[in-house]
Protein backbone atom coordinates (compact mmCIF):
# COMPACT_ATOMS: atom_id res chain seq x y z
CA UNK A 1 0.00 0.00 0.00
CA UNK A 2 2.80 2.59 0.91
CA UNK A 3 3.81 3.13 -3.25
CA UNK A 4 0.01 3.71 -3.50
CA UNK A 5 -0.57 6.35 -0.48
CA UNK A 6 2.96 8.05 -2.09
CA UNK A 7 0.93 8.12 -5.28
CA UNK A 8 -1.59 10.20 -3.81
CA UNK A 9 0.28 12.35 -1.68
CA UNK A 10 2.27 12.72 -4.52
CA UNK A 11 -0.42 13.88 -7.07
CA UNK A 12 -2.45 16.22 -4.13
CA UNK A 13 1.06 18.27 -4.24
CA UNK A 14 0.89 18.73 -7.96
CA UNK A 15 -2.75 19.46 -7.59
CA UNK A 16 -3.98 16.74 -9.63
CA UNK A 17 -6.52 15.92 -7.14
CA UNK A 18 -9.18 14.46 -9.35
CA UNK A 19 -6.97 11.87 -10.69
CA UNK A 20 -5.44 10.81 -6.77
CA UNK A 21 -9.15 10.10 -5.62
CA UNK A 22 -10.32 8.42 -8.83
CA UNK A 23 -7.22 6.57 -10.17
CA UNK A 24 -5.59 5.84 -7.14
CA UNK A 25 -7.40 6.10 -3.94
CA UNK A 26 -10.74 5.00 -4.56
CA UNK A 27 -9.97 1.77 -7.00
CA UNK A 28 -6.68 0.83 -5.78
CA UNK A 29 -6.56 1.84 -1.81
CA UNK A 30 -10.27 1.09 -0.96
CA UNK A 31 -10.94 -1.06 -4.09
CA UNK A 32 -14.55 1.17 -4.15
CA UNK A 33 -16.90 0.25 -1.76
CA UNK A 34 -14.74 -2.77 -0.24
CA UNK A 35 -12.74 -0.32 2.11
CA UNK A 36 -10.26 -2.43 1.46
CA UNK A 37 -7.32 -0.81 3.13
CA UNK A 38 -9.33 0.23 6.32
CA UNK A 39 -11.58 -2.53 6.85
CA UNK A 40 -9.27 -5.56 5.82
CA UNK A 41 -5.62 -3.97 6.87
CA UNK A 42 -7.00 -1.61 9.20
CA UNK A 43 -4.55 1.08 8.41
CA UNK A 44 -6.97 3.79 9.38
CA UNK A 45 -4.00 5.94 10.93
CA UNK A 46 -2.06 5.91 7.32
CA UNK A 47 -5.42 6.71 5.48
CA UNK A 48 -5.87 9.96 7.34
CA UNK A 49 -2.39 10.87 6.65
CA UNK A 50 -2.64 10.46 3.20
CA UNK A 51 -6.44 12.04 2.85
CA UNK A 52 -5.20 15.09 4.59
CA UNK A 53 -3.00 15.78 1.31
CA UNK A 54 -7.08 17.03 0.16
CA UNK A 55 -7.24 19.78 2.88
CA UNK A 56 -5.55 23.26 2.27
CA UNK A 57 -2.24 23.54 4.51
CA UNK A 58 -3.08 19.96 5.77
CA UNK A 59 -6.02 21.45 8.15
CA UNK A 60 -9.19 19.17 8.21
CA UNK A 61 -11.05 22.24 8.27
CA UNK A 62 -10.21 23.61 4.89
CA UNK A 63 -10.57 21.27 2.42
CA UNK A 64 -9.58 22.19 -1.38
CA UNK A 65 -11.44 24.37 -3.37
CA UNK A 66 -13.49 23.01 -6.06
CA UNK A 67 -12.98 24.56 -9.39
CA UNK A 68 -14.01 24.36 -13.12
CA UNK A 69 -11.18 22.34 -14.64
CA UNK A 70 -10.49 19.00 -14.82
CA UNK A 71 -8.01 18.26 -11.93
CA UNK A 72 -10.62 19.70 -9.46
CA UNK A 73 -12.65 17.76 -6.75
CA UNK A 74 -16.43 18.04 -7.07
CA UNK A 75 -19.12 18.43 -4.39
CA UNK A 76 -19.55 14.93 -4.33
CA UNK A 77 -15.69 14.23 -4.43
CA UNK A 78 -15.38 16.13 -1.28
CA UNK A 79 -18.25 14.60 0.38
CA UNK A 80 -16.61 11.37 0.00
CA UNK A 81 -13.09 12.58 1.54
CA UNK A 82 -14.64 14.51 4.12
CA UNK A 83 -17.20 11.16 5.23
CA UNK A 84 -13.99 9.31 4.77
CA UNK A 85 -12.04 11.18 7.13
CA UNK A 86 -14.55 11.64 10.12
CA UNK A 87 -14.77 7.47 10.01
CA UNK A 88 -11.28 7.47 10.30
CA UNK A 89 -11.19 10.19 12.39
CA UNK A 90 -13.48 9.08 14.72
CA UNK A 91 -12.37 5.35 14.65
CA UNK A 92 -8.58 6.36 15.20
CA UNK A 93 -9.58 9.78 17.87
CA UNK A 94 -12.85 9.02 19.01
CA UNK A 95 -16.02 10.95 18.12
CA UNK A 96 -15.22 13.86 21.01
CA UNK A 97 -12.19 14.97 18.80
CA UNK A 98 -12.58 19.10 16.97
CA UNK A 99 -10.88 17.03 13.82
CA UNK A 100 -14.04 14.69 13.68
CA UNK A 101 -16.56 17.11 14.23
CA UNK A 102 -15.68 19.64 11.87
CA UNK A 103 -15.47 16.57 9.39
CA UNK A 104 -18.93 15.91 9.87
CA UNK A 105 -20.70 18.99 10.37
CA UNK A 106 -18.76 19.81 6.58
CA UNK A 107 -20.75 16.40 5.69
CA UNK A 108 -23.80 17.39 6.69
CA UNK A 109 -23.75 20.99 5.34
CA UNK A 110 -22.30 19.35 1.85
CA UNK A 111 -25.73 16.85 1.86
CA UNK A 112 -28.01 19.61 2.36
CA UNK A 113 -26.44 21.84 -0.21
CA UNK A 114 -26.53 19.23 -2.97
CA UNK A 115 -29.88 17.71 -1.60
CA UNK A 116 -28.74 14.17 -0.50
CA UNK A 117 -29.66 12.72 2.39
CA UNK A 118 -26.69 11.53 5.21
CA UNK A 119 -25.12 8.43 4.53
CA UNK A 120 -26.35 5.87 7.03
CA UNK A 121 -22.80 5.12 8.00
CA UNK A 122 -20.24 7.38 6.75
CA UNK A 123 -17.98 6.03 3.62
CA UNK A 124 -20.03 3.40 2.98
CA UNK A 125 -22.38 5.13 0.60
CA UNK A 126 -20.09 6.11 -2.39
Amino acid sequence: MEPLFLAVICACDAGLYREALHEVYIPQIQRGNIHFAAAVLGVRGALLSVLVHFFEDLRWDSPVKTGGDEHSLTTEDHLLILADAALYLTTTQGMGTPEARICYERVESLCHSIKRPLPSVFGTDR
